[in-house]
């Protein structure tokens, strides 16, 4: 089975390169089927190079394409290697960055998806809003009174970046985070402002009086 795989994933590779429109859609959702185990996740990254591929698509392609090429790179970001090379070897992070604040809701949701589980992973944490800037586009989306799905997207990755220390400053001095995210609260769904909690728990909170617990001082730490 393993050799049949090897060799549809060849063509199919192959289209997306240089097919038409609709054989570079077909072939995105050939690649959506094959994007369900943790080996061919990783297999599509190292072995078949995909991201070439579909960083090139999300340049040249048809809004369809575009959504496509995202939900599986989306996809991809699912496997813990994949997560730190997409940021750190690929130029995902940047196009990505450019391309969400105009782009059609659906291209937006996988977009954040991915960017949610980027930042699940410790040594990206800090790369994804010190290099990267990463807040700034999420903040831009989050002006033009985006879809509930989206905002619960856009807090969930706000919110997994600023548990890193040295983030948190980051966030604090250069993006207004708090403010935003307070003006649509009362309106958010659950989700949504649970994660807005996390956040200003996580800028807000000092790590030293977890450590310090027993050194009496949290009660004037309160006003």
């Amino acid at each position: 089975g393993h050799n049949l795989f090897h060799n549809t994933i060849r063509v199919v590779l192959k289209k997306l390169n240089d097919g038409s429109i609709e054989e570079k859609e077909n072939s995105l959702r050939f690649i959506l089927n094959f994007t369900n185990n943790q080996q061919s996740l990783r297999d599509l990254v190292i072995k078949y190079k995909v991201i070439p591929l579909l960083l090139n698509l999300l340049k040249t392609g048809t809004n369809t394409i575009k959504e496509n090429a995202a939900s599986i790179i989306a996809n991809l970001t699912v496997n813990n290697a994949n997560k730190i090379d997409l940021v750190k070897k690929y130029n995902v992070v940047e196009i990505f960055c450019q391309m969400i604040p105009n782009g059609t809701e659906n291209f937006q949701d996988f977009a954040l998806a991915a960017f949610t589980n980027m930042g699940m992973e410790d040594s990206n944490r800090r790369v994804l809003v010190n290099k990267f800037n990463i807040i700034e586009p999420l903040l831009k989306v989050l002006e033009d009174d985006p879809s509930d799905s989206i905002r619960e997207s856009i807090t969930a990755t706000i919110m997994n970046v600023s548990s890193d220390i040295q983030n948190r400053e980051d966030i604090m001095q250069k993006y207004n985070v708090i403010k935003p995210l307070l003006k649509i609260f009362p309106n958010g769904t659950d989700k949504f402002q649970e994660n807005v909690i996390g956040i200003i728990l996580n800028l807000v909170v000092d790590d030293d009086e977890e450590e310090d617990a027993d050194d009496g001082e949290e009660e004037d730490e309160e006003d």
